[in-house]
């Protein structure tokens, strides 16, 4: 019977540490979203992208997200109402449709990290999409993820007929 040495010993308990340790993270599943398609391999999807990103990166991002869309409505809002000027109030009515932040920069950051960490399967939907969705007033992880698999099914079901 062979004995093993200490070395030998440390290197069987680290093993089965991290055997016990390791978690399954599903593959990532292919949502029916043309931006949502992976290429170069599973590293390139947004959520694991965005799980790479330092702190600052992420916040920078939902608030360039956030600053961009409200002035990406107001411009678009204020060019259509000089063009239709026949049309009264056209730009509030316009900047009705604007999403609004209902929640700090930071819990936006914490929302979309927490979505890419409890749903890695769903780690395919672009940062973008994940916070327009999040925008919504109530929305939730859960709910986007929901909405995802309600999306899946309904197109699984479109394809089947």
């Amino acid at each position: 019977m062979k004995t093993l040495t200490f070395g030998s010993w440390v290197l069987v308990l680290l093993s089965m540490i991290a055997q016990a340790t390791a978690q399954e993270v599903p593959p990532i599943r292919p949502l029916p979203l043309p931006e949502a398609r992976v290429s170069g391999g599973p590293e390139s999807a947004q959520g694991n992208v965005w799980l790479r990103l330092s702190a600052d990166h992420q916040l920078g991002y939902v608030q360039g997200l956030l600053e961009g869309t409200f002035y990406g409505y107001l411009h678009a809002c204020t060019k259509a109402q000089i063009v239709a000027r026949s049309v009264p109030h056209l730009q509030e009515k316009c900047m009705e449709n604007a999403p609004a932040a209902h929640l700090k920069s930071e819990q936006y950051m914490a929302l979309v990290t927490e979505f890419y960490s409890k749903y890695p399967q769903d780690r395919a939907l672009p940062m973008r999409r994940l916070l327009e969705k999040l925008l919504k007033p109530g929305m939730t992880t859960d709910g986007v993820h929901k909405w995802l698999d309600e999306l899946i099914e309904d197109v699984r079901r479109v394809n089947a007929n």
